[in-house]
């Protein structure tokens, strides 16, 4: 939560709001979006196994595997839009 004096402040706040969420994997998105829908009416223990599974399954997709690299190679990956 935030507060802001100014449009451009709150302009500022937005664009890096948005930068923040486009830097995550869509597909990475969408599972955690999923996952905690989920969350009200599943019982925790079903729930975290299967976050565990979901997010094991992540980390070896093309999209897991982009994310990796990129991490490791110091660089964006591909599905952060490019500057200039």
């Amino acid at each position: 939560h935030e507060v802001h004096g100014n449009a451009d402040e709150l302009e500022g706040a937005l664009q890096r709001t948005l930068a923040s969420i486009l830097a995550c994997g869509p597909q990475a998105i969408a599972t955690t979006k999923g996952l905690l829908a989920r969350a009200r009416l599943t019982p925790p223990e079903q729930l975290v196994d299967d976050a565990a599974q979901l997010f094991a399954q992540a980390v070896l997709s093309d999209e897991g595997q982009e994310g990796t690299g990129a991490f490791m190679q110091k660089r964006k990956p591909q599905w952060v839009p490019q500057e200039g």
